[in-house]
């Protein structure tokens, strides 16, 4: 009895091992389930799911008026700003910028218009209603707030700025337009590293 006991509990293994071994077969062999949000067809490949587009701050470029018009806006968005700044800044070294914004910025702007009647471009005089409305949330700010928050505004517009400029350059087709990107472009980085020197004295 005992020996029959034992030659069947080793049968009642081994078909234990088959029967594993055979499902470890069938996972292997398996087709790899989809994953949430790459559901396939069988056969076709699994396809990642789409990401949202985030727009880009500065808008693609056609032509050069399209760059001569929007330089112009960021200019008069700079001069408002620093106008401001001039004001309220806290620091004696931040008011030094701002002034130094004015003066760059509306040096660029005089330039611009110059081109801009050269190319009959249309110029709006209607105020930025954006940048209107950062104007008056930065004219809430007192101190140390104040110039914290003018620098991050500053810092992301001359960023953009870059941006727009380094597109202007390669749509640039007069002579003359080229000519003044080059030139103004390393102004407009040079307030980028100066607004990144600003910000880390400024930091609490």
């Amino acid at each position: 009895m005992k020996r029959s006991h034992f030659t069947l509990s080793i049968a009642s293994l081994c078909a234990a091992m088959v029967y594993g071994s055979a499902q470890a077969a069938e996972r292997e062999n398996a087709p790899p389930k989809p994953k949430p949000g790459n559901i396939a067809p069988p056969g076709e490949p699994e396809v990642a799911p789409k990401t949202p587009k985030i727009p880009d701050p500065v808008p693609p470029l056609a032509t050069e008026q399209d760059f001569v018009m929007l330089a112009l806006r960021a200019g008069r968005s700079e001069i408002r700003l620093a106008g401001l700044a001039e004001k309220k800044a806290a620091k004696p070294e931040v008011r030094a910028f701002a002034s130094t914004m004015v003066k760059d910025h509306t040096a660029i702007n005089e330039e611009l218009r110059k081109i801009a009647e050269g190319l009959k471009v249309l110029l709006p005089d209607v105020a930025d209603k954006e940048v209107e409305a950062i104007y008056k949330k930065l004219n809430e700010l007192q101190g140390d707030k104040f110039d914290i928050g003018f620098l991050a505004e500053i810092a992301k517009g001359h960023t953009d700025d870059a941006t727009l400029y380094e597109g202007g350059r390669k749509i640039a087709k007069s002579k003359e337009v080229a000519a003044f990107i080059d030139k103004t472009l390393p102004v407009i980085r040079q307030h980028i590293d100066m607004v990144a020197d600003l910000t880390k004295k400024s930091a609490p």
